[in-house]
């Protein structure tokens, strides 16, 4: 499969494991969106090249729609290019439900040993490598503000991270999630709500945001995949 190398960006500490969210049907596009193909390369898998040029290494494939076809893509070969030390798949069989669905499954199959999870929306073209890289090892409390060392540093990694559009927005995907809030979260999900909900109902101690504009592209109709298509690829 064609496709450029990437480096990973090195790193000062450990960062978050992927949780790559494509299970959707996408019924207004007409296909499941992780196989629509750009400069040779699928969705799907040029969403794991940003997540490997941010510098993350394991990673959880949620897949549902389409998932025969989609799973088919990530072969041994992919794998081995991409420099993953771990990438699994989930078939999520509550995927009919909606996002809720496809995301408690996901969650659920974390190995135990993943302590922050960095989710992800297959169709969120806009995000580039390094905006997963600064959201995966942001120091900041919010907006505009600083970076942190040390013990606040540390103890950022206990806390909800999530992009946020524009200053005041609501807090949405990509979002870093601490293993620590995930029986909780999971509880939250059902039907075609993600992480929005919850998100919004969380004090402002225990959520940072950081700022990504990008994060609001997405696929939605075949005009906007058409569109996509002709940009150039972004890392």
């Amino acid at each position: 499969m064609p496709g450029p190398m990437f480096r990973p960006t090195p790193t000062s500490g450990p960062l978050p494991c992927l949780l790559l969210l494509a299970a959707g049907r996408s019924r207004r596009l007409g296909r499941p969106k992780g196989g629509l193909v750009a400069n040779g390369v699928p969705l799907l898998v040029q969403q794991l090249q940003k997540a490997r040029a941010a510098g993350i290494d394991r990673a959880l494939v949620v897949l549902g729609a389409g998932a025969p076809r989609l799973a088919k893509l990530l072969t041994p070969t992919l794998v081995r290019q991409l420099g993953f030390r771990e990438l699994r798949v989930c078939h999520a069989s509550a995927w009919r439900e909606g996002m809720g669905g496809s995301l408690r499954d996901g969650l659920r199959a974390l190995p135990s040993d993943w302590q922050r999870v960095l989710v992800l929306l297959v169709d969120q073209t806009g995000v580039t490598g390094k905006d997963l890289r600064r959201l995966a090892a942001s120091t900041h409390r919010g907006p505009g503000q600083g970076p942190r060392q040390g013990r606040e540093q540390r103890q950022l990694q206990g806390k909800v991270i999530a992009t946020i559009t524009e200053p005041g927005g609501s807090p949405m995907a990509p979002v870093v999630l601490p293993r620590t809030r995930l029986s909780e979260i999971v509880t939250h999900l059902h039907g075609d709500r993600g992480l929005g909900p919850w998100l919004r109902k969380q004090r402002s101690g225990g959520l940072v945001l950081v700022p990504c504009p990008a994060a609001a592209e997405d696929l939605d109709t075949p005009t906007a995949a058409a569109v996509w298509r002709a940009k150039r690829p972004r890392r």
